[in-house]
């Protein structure tokens, strides 16, 4: 069973309309006050501390027994400290795959990425995988893959996967403690949200 993975790691693209925080970022001055925001040290340092420490050893657990390879894209003008931040979890999760992206691109270089680690899985016929988004700052269950396992076959791409239920809390980041942690039920909620998809060795569906 394969999967694929994809967090955009505060990518700086002032004209996207995909995120709230880069929506009519067009001006100079907006697209200023939008660089300072994205990585600002607080703000970059708790998304850090979210995925390197928290999130990155979950799919490490979940993932294993199954083909994994999650790829992050950071911008190009990431603050250099950031970037060696990331570089170095890349280097202690096998599965983890960092693509520098500029402001223009959309996911050209995530599929390059992807295409690359399928030929080493040297797929030769219509073989299905699971495709997901996970943002910098959430985090999937390390049964995550075991329950999206039993929905990806070639008969169901095209289809999505939503896992609605979950928890919610309020993490103090100077303490690096969760506080007030309740279950949640939230249905198509973009978290772990997972397209089923299929590879033939050639293109993908």
């Amino acid at each position: 069973m394969i999967f694929v993975g994809v967090t955009r790691f505060s990518v700086y693209q002032p004209k996207s309309v995909e995120w709230i925080a880069s929506k009519d970022k067009e001006k100079e001055a907006q697209q200023n006050d939008y660089l300072s925001y994205l990585y600002d040290e607080k703000r970059i340092n708790y998304r850090l501390f979210t995925f390197i420490k928290l999130s990155l050893p979950l799919l490490a657990i979940g993932s294993r027994g199954f083909s994994y390879i999650h790829v992050v894209q950071y911008s190009s003008v990431m603050p250099t400290k950031f970037v060696k931040a990331l570089k170095k979890a890349e280097a202690k999760y096998g599965f983890l795959k960092l693509v520098e992206v500029d402001t223009s691109e959309r996911y050209e270089r995530v599929w390059a990425a992807v295409r690359e680690y399928f030929d080493t899985l040297k797929i030769e016929q219509k073989t299905a995988f699971g495709f997901f988004n996970l943002d910098d700052d959430d985090l999937l269950s390390i049964d995550y893959f075991k329950d999206a396992s039993s929905y990806i076959n070639n008969d169901r791409v095209g289809y999505y996967i939503s896992f609605g239920r979950g928890g919610t809390g309020y993490f103090d980041f100077s303490k690096k403690v969760l506080e007030s942690a309740r279950y949640c039920y939230s249905p198509k909620i973009n978290i772990g949200l997972m397209a089923l998809s299929s590879f033939d060795g050639k293109n993908f569906y």
